[in-house]
């Protein structure tokens, strides 16, 4: 569902989103869960909310992660979504291997 997320700025209300990162199997292997859900206001309190569950940035750069592969997690992107989502799917608790963090 989109959502008019100036609408509620005007309105100053706040609109939590959740925002989704897709780990790169760098080194040809993944470390923990695939994706990682986190709800925020913004993307980039999304970012320091990852950072502090197990998600990094720049992993090339700092040595961690394969140059060849590319960096191992990427910073939030867009608008998010008004419910965890995997690429624009409901997110399925049952079935999809991600973690959600909650605000």
């Amino acid at each position: 569902m989109e959502l008019d997320r100036n609408l509620y700025e005007q309105r100053g209300e706040l609109l939590v989103m959740f925002y989704e990162y897709h780990q790169n199997n760098s080194f040809g292997y993944f470390e923990g869960p695939k994706t990682v859900i986190v709800e925020a206001d913004s993307a980039e309190e999304a970012d320091r909310i990852a950072s502090e569950n197990g998600v990094y940035f720049d992993g090339v750069a700092s040595g961690i992660d394969c140059k060849c592969c590319g960096d191992r997690w990427d910073h939030a992107w867009g608008e998010g979504s008004d419910e965890p989502e995997i690429y624009g799917k409901k997110y399925d608790p049952v079935h999809d291997r991600a973690v959600v963090v909650y605000k």
